[in-house]
């Protein structure tokens, strides 16, 4: 199932345009801004909350994905893929549920491209941390998308 979740938009729409799917915001001065997209796996605009903000939701759609960790839940390791539509600085950091940084897995400059990354169940410090949620964010270009994966024991 596809998930959209658009904050201070009035109307939304999908539609297939030349078998191309096409995400169409509408914003309350009536100025458009349509996507082309494949594939909606999950959007969330949270924050945007000015017409300017357009701009900003067609540069995150545009600019990087990042996709579900596998296996989760996981034990003793788990996969984090993501793909870049072009170069930038990309960062990639595990969090628990209190928002404390675990370690960085990735911080690095990067080509366009699909990427995949491991994490070990292992804080910063190398220690294996407890079973338990956590949070994986990607940070790239001044935008940032963060998941959540389930280290069980």
């Amino acid at each position: 199932m596809n998930f959209i979740r658009i904050i201070s938009v009035l109307v939304l729409a999908c539609t297939a345009v030349n078998a191309e799917t096409v995400l169409t915001v509408h914003n309350s001065d009536g100025e458009t801004v349509s996507f082309p997209i494949t594939e909606i796996e999950f959007i969330d605009f949270d924050g945007l909350n000015a017409v300017k903000d357009l701009d900003k939701a067609s540069n995150i759609l545009n600019s990087f994905r990042l996709l579900s960790n596998h296996p989760n839940p996981f034990n003793p390791s788990t996969n984090i893929s993501y793909e870049l539509a072009k170069p930038g600085h990309v960062e990639i950091v595990i969090y628990d549920v209190m928002g404390k940084e675990i370690t960085t897995l990735v911080s690095d400059q990067q080509t366009a491209g699909s990427y995949q990354t491991q994490w070990d169940g292992k804080n910063s410090q190398g220690i294996q941390v407890a079973a338990g949620m956590y949070f994986y964010q990607l940070s790239f270009n001044g935008s940032a998308e963060t998941k959540k994966m389930l280290l069980i024991k």
